[in-house]
């Protein structure tokens, strides 16, 4: 059914790190020559997108978060325990922030945090536009630069923070390639015996690290977030997974968890055939009916044959192809590693 993984060839929008065998200077000027191909491409788009949310960037905001710092040496793996968080400070103030390969290669801190910590707007953060959509909620977005000491490294980082705290209960959120280190891996649960390595090329998507799914011939994004229970779909992803999976939607629409404490409303869809992703199988997910794209071609078991049904008018909404693999996605894995260097990540499932 073309589940599997597929390769693309992605722009990987990273700030500089040392550390990496490289001589500083050799570093340097490899950086910049990437940086540079970055902005160019960076500057032919004008709105960012993320699983959870739609952010739009002006082209300063785009050459902005892409422009390299120099940072500190850094080991070469960070381990992120179980429970998702790592403590550490920014700036001079301690800082208890979610990390998740869900999360942002940009640090993204709480207003009060960044308060707290004081952060402030630099010049060129006065020069950008930074918005996050959340159905139709705007959060306007600010950058600045701070100084981060996490899993034992020290670094300059440009961090962006919201009007609301994207993580509620934690001063941030970060991803994976927000940390220093080259290899960053995830510890899901105890290792069991049985366990094998599933190595499959990693993709980076507008600030995410993931995987590329070939759905049926549609190519998909997809990301990983233990925190969440069911694995979650756009309603363009899951147009894909009904018409290659035998998908229908079930029962009413509920509210599921987003980014900022937000909700937005979720159907249940069934597949026929389970989907086969990087670890293990799914056989439901949770569909934003309403978010990057439109359901309404998706076979419906619990329809009314009498319902009228009211299309919006409007600008039509941007499909976005991008897959959530929750808990359902990862049992009986132990780890994720995502390796920046090799440019892989690296699964141990039974």
């Amino acid at each position: 059914m073309g589940d599997g993984v597929a390769r693309r060839r992605t722009l990987h929008p990273e700030t500089m790190r040392t550390g990496t065998g490289l001589p500083d200077a050799a570093y340097f000027g490899a950086a910049i020559i990437r940086v540079i191909r970055k902005v160019k491409l960076a500057f032919a788009r004008n709105t960012k997108w993320r699983g959870g949310m739609h952010i739009k960037l002006n082209r300063m905001a785009m050459a902005v978060l892409c422009f390299p710092l120099i940072l500190g040496n850094a080991p070469n793996t960070a381990i992120v325990p179980a429970t998702g968080v790592l403590d550490g400070r920014v700036n001079d103030a301690a800082a208890h922030i979610q990390v998740s390969p869900a999360g942002f290669d940009n640090p993204t801190l709480s207003p009060e945090f960044v308060t707290r910590a004081h952060i402030s707007t630099d010049f060129l953060g006065h020069m950008v536009g930074l918005v996050a959509m959340v159905g139709n909620t705007a959060i306007k977005g600010k950058t600045g630069i701070a100084r981060l000491l996490f899993a034992d490294a020290s670094d300059k980082r440009r961090i962006v923070w919201f009007e609301r705290a994207i993580a509620p209960g934690y001063d941030g959120l970060v991803g994976p390639g927000a940390l220093s280190a080259p290899r960053v891996t995830f510890i899901l649960a105890p290792t069991q015996p049985g366990e094998r390595a599933i190595k499959v090329p990693m993709a980076t998507h507008e600030y995410a690290e993931g995987v590329d799914l070939d759905l049926g011939g549609q190519r998909v994004f997809a990301i990983w977030d233990p925190r969440r229970p069911v694995t979650l779909a756009t309603a363009a992803t899951a147009q894909a997974l009904a018409g290659g999976f035998g998908g229908s939607l079930h029962g009413s629409a509920q509210p599921v968890p987003v980014n900022f404490g937000l909700t937005r409303p979720a159907r249940t869809m069934h597949l026929t055939r389970p989907l086969k992703v990087p670890g293990g199988n799914v056989s439901d997910v949770l569909v934003r009916v309403n978010d990057f794209g439109s359901a309404a071609n998706i076979p419906d078991a619990d329809a009314d044959a009498n319902e009228i049904v009211v299309s919006a008018g409007g600008k039509k909404a941007k499909p976005r192809f991008w897959l959530t693999l929750g808990q359902d996605a990862l049992r009986g894995c132990s780890s994720i590693m995502f390796d920046r260097g090799n440019r892989t990540v690296t699964l141990m499932c039974r």
